[in-house]
């Protein structure tokens, strides 16, 4: 994650794989309407930027959204081991990454979103954070860039990748 503080925003550029948190509003702006039909009625306090793409484009066959969302949960727990109580972020509310101008399939971009969670927020999938082979990693991309689009996989290579033990866990 980088810090707003730190960033120099005429020179910065937002790279797929990195989010940003920023306050949503100053403490003399609170927003007074009434918010109670949106968010359990809680002012949402952040804003967190994690982008799909550095310029409109097709991103449909990509992990970008996959990138984005992992993004956007590590900053959540960097945020979070540095906020006391209320500043914590408990919940975030997220869009279909990729969706709209990227073209990414909805069915694809849940997929990838979904992969981001278990890994990185249920420490699921310990192939996709320590590979033993490069064909995990490259089979694991085509995977998620691929998702609901049908692949042949060559049965020995399936057999021999599901065979490896998954690598230890600090």
């Amino acid at each position: 994650m980088v810090e707003c503080s730190k960033v120099n925003r005429c020179n910065f550029t937002y790279v797929i794989g990195n989010a940003i948190i920023i306050p949503a509003y100053d403490e003399q702006h609170i927003p007074k309407e009434d918010m109670s039909d949106y968010n359990e009625g809680q002012l949402i306090k952040y804003l967190i930027s994690a982008p799909t793409m550095r310029v409109p484009l097709d991103v449909s066959t990509t992990v970008n959204a996959y990138l984005a969302f992992r993004a956007i949960i590590l900053a959540v727990h960097n945020h979070n081991k540095k906020a006391a109580g209320t500043d914590k972020i408990r919940s975030v509310l997220c869009p279909g990454l990729g969706t709209a101008v990227g073209l990414m399939p909805k069915v694809r971009c849940a997929n990838q979103m979904l992969q981001a969670f278990e890994t990185y927020e249920l420490g699921q999938h310990n192939k996709r954070i320590c590979p033993e082979h490069l064909i995990i990693v490259s089979d694991d991309h085509e995977d998620m860039s691929l998702f609901g689009q049908t692949r042949d996989y060559n049965k020995k290579e399936l057999e021999r990748i599901e065979s490896l033990p998954d690598p230890p866990r600090d």
